[in-house]
């Protein structure tokens, strides 16, 4: 059974994989940005890739947590 072909090279891996971030961004909970931002700061291109995205989402969350409108995890 032959492999998928993002697993091909690196460079296809790579894409997949920071799409996959970008696209976990979309969702509103905290957790998800956490995780986000965790496999960001490992690597500084895909830091500088999804540096708009994460401000955003920071700045929404920071934003829903002032208001009140969520509770923040423990």
């Amino acid at each position: 059974m032959p492999l998928p072909t993002i697993f091909n090279n690196a460079s296809a891996f790579r894409d997949a994989f920071v799409c996959g971030l970008e696209e976990m961004l979309e969702h509103d909970g905290l957790g998800v940005f956490i995780l986000v931002l965790a496999n960001a700061s490992y690597d500084v291109s895909i830091f500088q890739k999804l540096r708009p995205q994460l401000a955003f989402r920071y700045k929404e969350l920071v934003r829903t947590f002032q208001n009140g409108t969520e509770d923040a995890p423990d």
